[in-house]
């Protein structure tokens, strides 16, 4: 799945999907949003278990710049 673009309540639905609680969501959207750690080994607010297994159900995705202007 992929995290970036999902709402607050969007990741604590996943998260509640994959019986973390509902809380770590909110976390994820933390990391994400305001601190803009898009790694997940960066998101040192998680579990190392739960940061783990993001790695191998979640995906972030940064948008592809395809041109840029000056």
């Amino acid at each position: 799945m992929e995290l970036l673009g999902k709402s607050k309540e969007e990741l604590r639905e996943f998260c509640a999907a994959l019986d973390e609680p509902a809380y770590r969501g909110r976390q994820i959207y933390h990391a994400l949003y305001a601190e803009r750690k898009f790694d997940f080994e960066r998101m040192t607010n998680l579990p190392a278990a739960l940061r783990k297994r993001l790695a191998k159900e979640a995906r972030i995705t940064l948008p592809e710049v395809k041109q840029r202007f000056s």
